[in-house]
């Protein structure tokens, strides 16, 4: 069950010590009235009891059970996947430096770039996708496939992914539909 409001503050006592807290108070005031005001009617001293039960009460629910909890709402962590083409085309020399050395410094500044809430799952492509961590991430002497990476993208449901890649395909079997994904945002950076 859903909440309108969140839950901020939680006192942290058991419901049976509360009553019986509230039991002894009660008994108390009684006792207390029943020895001061034996003359006075019985819904004087009924009233009198509750208040002074009621005070009572609140007295030794502090001292006994000083517990308040404040919670915090939980903040969700954002989850994205990161694809990192790592195809033979990504090792090519394009002005002062390769492809490859580029994508080795977005990798390096995207953790920093994020925030402690946000998961960074990581991946590289070329014929296949395969799960990495930033570290391990090396080129490989394969070809580029869309359809593979796209595939897989609508296979495992990630919300929000971003593909790092030069661009080139050497897949010529691309189909239309492997492009449409239903599950979330997909963003590119290009390596050129």
């Amino acid at each position: 069950m859903t909440e309108t409001f969140p839950r901020l503050f939680q006192i942290n006592i058991p419901f049976l010590v509360i009553l019986a807290l509230f039991l002894l108070a009660g008994l108390a005031a009684w006792w207390q009235y029943r020895q001061r005001f034996a003359t006075e009617g019985l819904a004087v001293i009924l009233l009198l009891t509750v208040l002074r039960s009621l005070v009572i009460f609140a007295v030794l629910l502090f001292i006994f059970a000083p517990v308040l909890k404040i919670i915090s709402p939980h903040k969700q962590t954002a989850e994205i996947a990161l694809y990192v083409d790592n195809s033979a085309s990504m090792t090519e020399n394009r002005l002062d430096s390769t492809r490859w050395e580029r994508t080795k410094k977005i990798i390096r500044r995207i953790p920093q770039l994020t925030g402690k809430n946000v998961r960074l799952n990581w991946f590289v492509f070329n014929q296949s996708v395969k799960a990495v961590v930033p570290d391990s991430i090396f080129p490989s002497s394969l070809g580029t496939s869309y359809s593979a990476l796209l595939g897989y993208i609508n296979k495992n449901k990630k919300n929000k992914s971003i593909i790092l890649s030069d661009g080139l395909d050497t897949d010529t079997e691309l189909e239309l539909d492997v492009f449409r994904t239903d599950i979330g945002q997909v963003f590119t950076i290009g390596i050129g």
